[in-house]
């Protein structure tokens, strides 16, 4: 019984170094986090290490600024677009339009 207790708790101890060294390939500073998961879940904790975005980084969110003149240049392109005169097809009428 106390040998299957040691041989779990090295195998936890092991799977939560691996954890460790898991969050911190790539400078992403998740090592504690890697060694609480692993640890605990094993190789599972090691794909959610895996995936984690480096520690203290937020996904990338757009400022409302940049959002704005993004929406003006699609504007611009669309109207610009809408200018461009139809061309008539030979075939069923259907109109094309140039694109430069």
């Amino acid at each position: 019984m106390e040998f299957a207790i040691i041989w779990l708790l090295i195998g936890a101890l092991i799977s939560a170094l691996t954890g460790f060294l898991i969050g911190e390939i790539g400078d992403k500073n998740n090592g504690g986090v890697g060694f609480v998961l692993g640890g605990l879940l094993g190789p599972i904790g090691w794909i959610i290490v895996a995936v984690l975005p480096a520690n203290g980084e937020s996904p990338k969110k757009e400022k409302a600024e940049d959002l704005v003149a993004k929406v003006a240049r699609m504007e611009a392109e669309l109207a610009a677009l809408k200018k461009v005169p139809s061309q008539k097809s030979d075939e069923d009428d259907i109109p094309t339009y140039k694109l430069d």
